[in-house]
């Protein structure tokens, strides 16, 4: 595994992603998948797309948040009732687990059903498959998106990021192939600070930015 670090200040994901583009150029012509965690990685990784020539897809994660603070990730669910805790459980119990995560898998149905062709699944078996988030303060999504991206046969997992946590680097190596990231920083929520723009999107938002329509059928 490869960790690069630069000292810079992103000013959207757009940005951020042309940046990653850079450092993956020597993976233009490959038989290669770009995939994006939804939402805010989609938008990074469709530069990374647009650079390398790739398709892109689009990893549904959704999260679970630590009651007490909202802004950390206690557990991902993903499809195929893949579960990932963070290794800090927070005050959640196993039964109370197991319940938001029913509900956010429930929640995913909802969204997959009102944008079917954004969350449409491209092949990844036996290709390599470039993962891209805009950024990663426990590892949980990434490493979700990442167990359900071996389990659809990916050959290879590179992940790719403007930044991330030093620890959160640490616990998602173990689940890839190789890193890219750009930026590593000693606390996790200081990830959000390296962008000058980094608005919540909704479906609907990335929908409209991918010019995708919702309920637009995927091809047959």
């Amino acid at each position: 595994m490869t960790l690069t670090e630069e000292s810079m200040q992103f000013w959207d994901r757009r940005q951020a992603g042309q940046a990653l583009a850079g450092r993956l150029s020597t993976l233009h012509g490959t038989d290669l998948v770009v995939v994006g965690v939804a939402r805010g990685g989609v938008l990074v990784a469709r530069e990374v797309a647009t650079s390398l020539g790739a398709p892109l897809d689009v990893a549904l994660v959704g999260r679970i948040k630590e009651p007490d603070r909202p802004g950390t990730t206690l557990a991902a669910v993903a499809e195929g009732g893949v579960l990932v805790v963070a290794g800090r459980r927070g005050r959640v119990n196993p039964a109370g687990l197991r319940t938001q995560a029913s509900r956010v898998r429930a929640e995913l149905a909802t969204r997959t059903a009102a944008f079917p062709r954004l969350f449409w699944r491209k092949p990844v078996s036996g290709r390599a498959v470039i993962l891209v988030d805009d950024g990663i303060t426990t590892g949980t999504t990434v490493r979700a998106a990442a167990r359900v991206l071996r389990a659809r046969g990916a050959a290879g997992i590179v992940l790719a990021v403007p930044v991330a946590s030093i620890e959160a680097l640490e616990t998602v190596s173990a689940e890839l192939d190789h890193v890219v990231c750009l930026r590593r920083q000693p606390w996790p929520q200081a990830a959000r600070n390296l962008y000058n723009e980094l608005p919540p999107l909704s479906d609907e938002a990335l929908a409209a930015a991918l010019g995708v329509r919702p309920a637009e059928a995927v091809p047959a």
